[in-house]
C-alpha cells in the first residue's frame, strides 16, 4: 500500500488493535531525543469515545485538499499523558493531553462531556527518530513516511522484533507500509509465539490483510488443526473456515473431518445451521457427503419435511433428492 498523496480523496482506517508503544518496554532502543521540533508536521481533529475497561478509542482526521485521512486505535487511558480518566466521568471540561510515539508526539487540546471528547491536534515529529532508524539499518524516512509512522505508532521495537524474527530486508518505505496495514510489534510477536516467523515482509502483509492473526490461528488449533502453514491459514481465512466454523461442525457430529472436506462443506453452504435444519426435519444422521448432495440439489429442511409428508413416512435422502430433481416436491 503506497503512502497516500495529500491531494487524493482517500480514507484509511488503521485497525483498532494498534496500541501505544510505551517508553521503556522491551530491550533498550537507540536513544531518541526528548527535544522536539516546534513545527507541526500534521494538524487535524481528534475524537475520543470510551470503550470500557479503562480504555478509549481515539480517532484522528486530517483534511487534505478535497479528501481526508483517518486513523483510529484503542489504548488504555493510563498511557495518555495529561488525561485524567475521572474527567471522562464528569461534566463538560477542557482537556489537554499527549500521545507519545517514537516518531513524534500528538499534542491534543479540546473538551470532553458525558464521556466523549473532541478537539484539535498537532503532530510534532522527533528529529532524532531518523537517526535511530539508520542505526538499526532501516535508513532515514521522508517527512511523510515519519508522519505515517507516528500516526500508526510504528516504533523502534517493531524494527527490533522484525529483525529478531528473521526479517533482514527492511527500509523506511516497507516499514511505513507495515504500519499502514496494522502490522505492529504485538502482531509479529504473537505470530512468533505460535511458531510463525516469516522472514519476508510480503508474507506478513498478506497474512495481516487477510485477517490471519494469533486469535484465528489459536481458534483452529483448539479445534484440532495445528501446524498449518501461513499460506494454508490465509486460504482457510478467505474461505471462512475458522475456529468457530470448525467447532460448530464438530458439535454437530462432524469433528475430525479433513480441512479439504471442511472447505468443500463451507463452499457448498453446508454449515452447522443447515445441519440443524436437516436434523429438525428428521434427517439427523446423514453423512457429510449426503448433506453436500442434498444442499447441491436444493434440498433443505422445508423440502425434506414436505417429502416426508408426501410419503407419510420416513424417506431416504436420495429419494428426496430425486423427487426434488423431478419437481415432485419443492
Amino acid at each position: 500500500m503506497s503512502v497516500p498523496v495529500a491531494t487524493r480523496s482517500r480514507t484509511r482506517l488503521v485497525p483498532l488493535a494498534i496500541t501505544l508503544l510505551s517508553i521503556g518496554i522491551g530491550a533498550p532502543h537507540p536513544a531518541i531525543s526528548s527535544e522536539k521540533s516546534h513545527s507541526p508536521a500534521l494538524q487535524g481533529e481528534w475524537a475520543l469515545d470510551p470503550s470500557g475497561d479503562g480504555k478509549a478509542h481515539f480517532g484522528f482526521t486530517v483534511h487534505r485538499g478535497k479528501g481526508h485521512e483517518s486513523w483510529g486505535f484503542t489504548l488504555p487511558l493510563r498511557q495518555v499523558e495529561g488525561l485524567d480518566p475521572s474527567v471522562l466521568r464528569g461534566g463538560a471540561a477542557q482537556v489537554s493531553f499527549r500521545l507519545r510515539r517514537d516518531a513524534g508526539i500528538l499534542e491534543c487540546e479540546g473538551r470532553v462531556a458525558r464521556g466523549q471528547g473532541d478537539g484539535h491536534f498537532e503532530l510534532v515529529l522527533d528529529p532524532a527518530f531518523a537517526g535511530a532508524l539508520q542505526k538499526l539499518g532501516v535508513g532515514a524516512p521522508t517527512a511523510e513516511q515519519q508522519t505515517q509512522m507516528a500516526m500508526c505508532d510504528v516504533g523502534l521495537d517493531l524494527v527490533e522484533e522484525l529483525r529478531a524474527q528473521g526479517v533482514r530486508s527492511l527500509d523506511a518505505r516497507t516499514l511505513t507500509t507495515l504500519g499502514l496495514h496494522g502490522v505492529n510489534r504485538r502482531y509479529v510477536q504473537g505470530l512468533a509465539e505460535l511458531g510463525y516467523r516469516p522472514g519476508d515482509t510480503g508474507v506478513l502483509l498478506t497474512a495481516r490483510d487477510h485477517g490471519v492473526d494469533p486469535e484465528f490461528i489459536r481458534g483452529l488449533a483448539d479445534a484440532g488443526y495445528r501446524g498449518l502453514t501461513l499460506e494454508r491459514l490465509i486460504k482457510l481465512r478467505d474461505l471462512g473456515v475458522d475456529g468457530e466454523f470448525v467447532s460448530g461442525m464438530s458439535s454437530e457430529g462432524y469433528g475430525g473431518v479433513s480441512l479439504d472436506r471442511l472447505i468443500e462443506a463451507r463452499n457448498h453452504g453446508v454449515n452447522p445451521e443447515f445441519i440443524r435444519e436437516m436434523r429438525a426435519a428428521g434427517y439427523g444422521h446423514l453423512t457429510l457427503g449426503e448433506l453436500l448432495r442434498a444442499r447441491d440439489h436444493g434440498v433443505g429442511g422445508k423440502v425434506a419435511r414436505r417429502a416426508r409428508a408426501k410419503a407419510e413416512r420416513s424417506v431416504p435422502i436420495d429419494q428426496v433428492i430425486a423427487w426434488k430433481d423431478r419437481g415432485e416436491v419443492d
